[in-house]
This record gives C-alpha cells, structure tokens and sequence, in this order.
C-alpha cells in the first residue's frame, strides 16, 4: 500500500481526532488515512499542542513567557500560604497550572525544613528498660492466670460463691439472655 507523504489536509485532521476521540489505535488509522502509524502519533500531537495554546490564549491563561512580577509573587505566596485551591490561583493569577507549579516549587523548595529525628535504628533499649518489660510480662501473666483459675472453678462448680453452670436445655419458650450469662 502506497503512503501519502504529502502535506496533511484539513479532513484528515479531522478524520484523526474523530477517530482518537474513539480511541482507536494509531496503527489503525494509520491504514485508513493511508498514512504511518508515527505520522499519525505525530500529527495528532501537533494538532493537541495547537488546542492547547489556542484555549490558552482564548480564556486568557497564556502569558506568553513573560516574567512574574513581584505583585504575583506576593499574591501567590498569599495563596500558598492560605493553601488555596490550584483553579483559584489559575483564575487569579491567568497563568498555566504548570507555570505556577513551577513558581510554587522556587518559593517552597529553598526554605529550610524542620529537622525530623532519626529512626531509631539500635536495638539496645537499655538494661533497665529490658528489665522492666520482663516485669511487666510476668505481672500481665499472672493476671492471666489468676483469671483462668477463677473461671475453671466456676465452671466446674468448684466455687462455694456461684453454683455449677449448666447449659440451658432447648425451651419452647423465648430466647431468654440470663440463661447464658456465667456468674462471677
């Protein structure tokens, strides 16, 4: 199949976005505009850029490179630190949401950051730290225990204190909650 080398007409640019606008893949319409699939990558990235600039220029966004002056950097570090919203700094300033990233990164990147200690990366605690986490693990071990003696002589009716608990035989009558309930 012979491609078409020639310059792009205004149909195929329509053709091409109508048809990215389908999400159909570059090798595609490749073939049907009879063009390679580069070209088309390429063609589409230009006609995307023109868009671009054009919708810029048209809300009044573009700026076209021109220097910020001082009132815009107070405005902006205002907004920074009143941590506005980027479609209001946008709208305020007219200037692209890539150039005030930019400006935003000068004015916040060189200030100096509160020192954050470092992580503890030794494992020595200390003697007497280990000491008292062993204490503390044989206290927490006989509460424990004690619990489950307790609760082994209730069970077992060994109490003098609660009788021996018995499971509740099924009743035709309603669900009753004190039936289930082990006394202390």
């Amino acid at each position: 199949m012979k491609m078409n080398r020639g310059k792009w007409t205004e149909a195929e640019n329509k053709e091409l976005l109508r048809l990215r606008k389908e999400n159909v893949g570059y090798r595609r319409i490749g073939a049907a505009l009879k063009r390679t699939p580069h070209a088309c990558t390429t063609q589409y990235s230009k006609i995307k850029q023109h868009m671009i600039r054009l919708s810029q220029t048209q809300s009044g966004l573009t700026r076209n490179n021109k220097m910020w002056s001082v009132e815009e950097d107070r405005v902006l570090k205002r907004m920074i630190k009143d941590e506005r919203s980027m479609e209001d700094m946008i709208q305020e300033l007219k200037r692209s949401e890539k150039a005030i990233a930019a400006r935003m990164w000068m004015h916040t990147a060189g200030k100096k950051r509160q020192k954050v200690a470092p992580a503890m990366t030794s494992t020595d605690i200390g003697i007497e730290n280990f000491i008292d986490f062993i204490r503390g693990l044989q206290q927490e071990n006989r509460v424990l225990r004690e619990k489950l003696a307790r609760m082994k002589q209730v069970l077992e009716g060994e109490d003098e204190n609660t009788p021996p608990y018995t499971y509740p035989i099924a009743k035709t009558t309603p669900f009753d909650k004190r039936d289930y309930i082990i006394r202390k």
